[in-house]
């Protein structure tokens, strides 16, 4: 899974936040729980996400983003994977 940045602003809490660009197809449970359909967010749509450490593999840090759905402010999570990275 390949993270695109495109800029990175740093609040005085030191959380970063960064553009992210959705790597794959998702769909958002929130929406449905909301509207009665679920929504589905392409891949390559582009999210202002905050960016933070979460844990480490070996000697790789782990990082996680949230990210907001538009439609409903669901919070949207994903973690990078080094272990099942191939």
């Amino acid at each position: 899974m390949r993270i695109s940045c495109v800029y990175v602003c740093v609040f005085g809490n030191g959380q970063k936040v960064i553009r992210f660009e959705m790597p794959f197809n998702v769909i958002c449970l929130g929406c449905e729980e909301k509207f009665g359909i679920p929504r589905k967010i392409a891949k390559g749509v582009r999210f202002d996400a905050k960016k933070r450490f979460y844990g480490q593999y070996f000697r790789t840090k782990i990082y996680e983003f949230i990210m907001v759905c538009s439609a409903c402010k669901q919070q949207l999570r994903v973690r990078t994977n080094p272990r099942d990275c191939t």
